[in-house]
């Protein structure tokens, strides 16, 4: 996701804050605050009506002071522009609960509802709360999303990711529902790959890695990995050779290239 959003920066500046808010809770995930700050501060000087990059610039310290944090969040909600902002209310939730602070995270999905118990945003948090805890209660949240809105994505792709090892049928017909609604969302290709490579299905998943990557989207060293690799595993050691030279070009020093195209060469018993 994070090069897609990364592209997105420039490609779609209206949406700029959003998108930066999205990128510093990615970073904040991974434990890398100072980027994280980068973009919410970023997204906070562009577009300083979007309240969601002040949540993120409180969440890097949440812990540190969370009464103080209460306080700054309280007085947000407060202010006549975010009395009803039901977005703003879902991403302070989340500002809990990537601090793992379940009960306020709570909290902040009930002020949420009340504001409107029909989004499908907030059965999204309320999934996301439960995951953790509950896979099969955490899906049928996001089945309630979907309830609410078919067209809502990130409950499609969530489910299928909570059930992509445990039943990977479900996260496979989900997924294909989604398809069905929308078949030019070209992700759904790679989500649809990466489950069917996790269930040793390598045709199939080279058939959607193949697709994904063919829609002029935005790929990752990631996403050539596991494409070469499929191929590999489906004994397509031509295209797999190819796909790994495509990844040596964007990465020359890429051991898992460099695997790759040994592999190949020794199946194909070619020698350089």
């Amino acid at each position: 996701a994070k090069p897609l959003l990364i592209s997105e920066l420039t490609t779609d500046t209206a949406s700029y804050a959003e998108t930066a808010y999205f990128l510093g809770n990615i970073y904040f995930g991974e434990n890398k605050k100072d980027s994280a700050e980068f973009y919410f501060k970023s997204g906070l000087t562009r577009t300083p009506a979007y309240p969601q990059n002040r949540v993120g610039l409180i969440m890097l310290n949440l812990k540190k002071d969370s009464v103080a944090a209460e306080a700054e969040f309280t007085a947000m909600l407060k202010e006549k522009a975010n009395k009803k902002n039901i977005n703003l209310a879902i991403s302070i939730g989340y500002a809990y609960l990537n601090n793992n602070m379940i009960s306020k995270a709570m909290t902040y999905y009930n002020k949420a509802k009340a504001l409107n118990n029909k989004n499908p945003q907030v059965y999204v948090l309320l999934a996301d709360i439960t995951a953790g805890i509950n896979i099969g209660e955490a899906c049928s949240y996001y089945e309630s999303a979907i309830l609410y809105d078919k067209n809502c994505k990130e409950a499609y792709f969530k489910y299928a990711r909570a059930y992509k090892n445990s039943n990977p049928k479900l996260a496979i017909s989900k997924l294909n529902t989604l398809h069905e609604i929308d078949p030019d969302f070209s992700l759904v290709e790679r989500e649809l790959g990466d489950i069917y490579y996790a269930t040793n299905d390598f045709e199939k998943a080279a058939e959607n890695y193949e697709t994904y990557l063919n829609s002029g989207k935005t790929t990752t060293i990631s996403d050539l990995t596991k494409y070469s690799m499929t191929l590999f595993l489906n004994h397509d050691f031509n295209k797999s050779l190819e796909v790994a030279k495509m990844g040596l070009q964007k990465a020359p020093a890429s051991p898992a290239f460099n695997r790759l195209a040994m592999y190949n060469y020794v199946d194909l018993k070619q020698s350089e």
